[in-house]
């Protein structure tokens, strides 16, 4: 899936737009296009700009046919449950649109403990941040069509879990069908990928407050080693069911649209486990996977340093926007948001074993 990164924002309104189209329609024209059954459609936004959002929904949507959308966790000083966001997700929600969203470091906080990068702390705690502007507006109950996915097990969400949700999470209300509209009900309503939280710590007290069918793969590829990540989800923890919804059932329930390219996961794979699969997971190496279970991408956001460029992917750098190249900073999750058989892609980056990018047709 190719979730562009919609973290370009700098101030500058003409240039948020410029930026989000050329990449959605730079992805279509390079990815999507090409290799129709391979891969799909996050496209970016030029949010915080409401009016510039609401253009490029349609358009991303209606043109370019997008599977959904990919924002980040805050705007300047604004999370996403903020009023003026209302008229973009109330056009989300006419779509039944799914809403992936990435963390950065916000403008409220950077870099507050010298030597500790903000992927540490202030990500996870921004996508928590994110989270509880969402339910305190009841911006879930207000668009409940939307379906949200957050990164890296929803942060540190689960830690404060308490503080949030009261006594609905002791062990006999957690046992039951959380109150419609509460909190916890909207909670339970999002999805979780497991991008850096591939252990049974996070993954089993995830699993506590949120029902595992609302669980997806992730990954923090190139950052995190892909076979250690495969290998944490599967030695978390879940069960044999649980670990198929996580890597393909969940994914293709959560994108109907591209259901028919869904791979459910099996733990006893064969092609999976121990062919090719085992020999790029151990040398971690993506373009050797027959089954790409990560993402990698080569757009940017406010904060970070990396530039990534697809080559890696067989592109030569130049076919690359020209405004992705200068872009300061990375992104790399949502992965697992469809198990294809061919591969996974994220940002204006993609990764798919080396026959099915090369050799694709459709």
């Amino acid at each position: 899936m190719l979730a562009q990164y919609s973290g370009f924002w700098f101030g500058d309104v003409n240039q948020a737009r410029h930026d989000a189209r050329e990449l959605n329609e730079w992805a279509v024209a390079k990815m999507v296009g090409p290799h129709k059954s391979r891969f799909g459609l996050f496209a970016s936004l030029p949010m915080p700009d409401v009016e510039g959002t609401l253009h490029e929904i349609e358009y991303a949507f209606d043109t370019l046919k997008a599977d959904g959308v990919s924002i980040i966790t805050s705007y300047d000083d604004k999370w996403l449950g903020d009023k003026s966001f209302e008229p973009v997700f109330e056009e989300l929600n006419r779509r039944s649109a799914v809403v992936f969203t990435h963390p950065l470091e916000p403008a409220c906080c950077k870099n507050p403990l010298k030597g500790i990068g903000p992927q540490t702390l202030e990500y996870p705690t921004d996508t928590t941040r994110t989270i509880l502007s969402l339910l305190t507006s009841n911006t879930g109950t207000k668009y409940p069509n939307v379906k949200f996915i957050f990164s890296h097990a929803g942060g540190t969400l689960v830690s404060i879990a308490q503080r949030v949700f009261g006594n609905q999470v002791t062990s006999e209300s957690l046992a039951k069908p959380a109150e419609p509209n509460s909190k916890l009900y909207q909670a339970r309503h999002f999805y979780y990928d497991t991008a850096g939280s591939a252990n049974p710590v996070q993954l089993q007290s995830l699993k506590l407050l949120i029902p595992p069918s609302q669980i997806l793969f992730g990954t923090d590829y190139p950052f995190r080693n892909l076979g250690a990540t495969v290998s944490g989800v599967q030695t978390s923890g879940l069960t044999g069911d649980e670990l198929r919804g996580v890597f393909g059932i969940t994914p293709s329930i959560c994108l109907p649209d591209r259901r028919e390219r869904a791979w459910l996961y099996r733990p006893n794979q064969k092609y999976q486990r121990r062919q090719a699969g085992a020999r790029c997971w151990q040398n971690n190496d993506i373009l050797q996977c027959p089954l790409i279970l990560c993402c990698w991408t080569g757009s940017g956001h406010q904060s970070g340093g990396r530039n990534r460029e697809i080559q890696k992917a067989g592109s030569q750098p130049a076919d690359v926007p020209e405004r992705c190249r200068r872009w300061r900073g990375h992104a790399g999750d949502a992965c697992g948001i469809v198990a294809s058989k061919a591969g996974h892609a994220a940002g204006s980056g993609a990764l798919g074993s080396r026959k099915s990018f090369d050799d694709a047709t459709d």
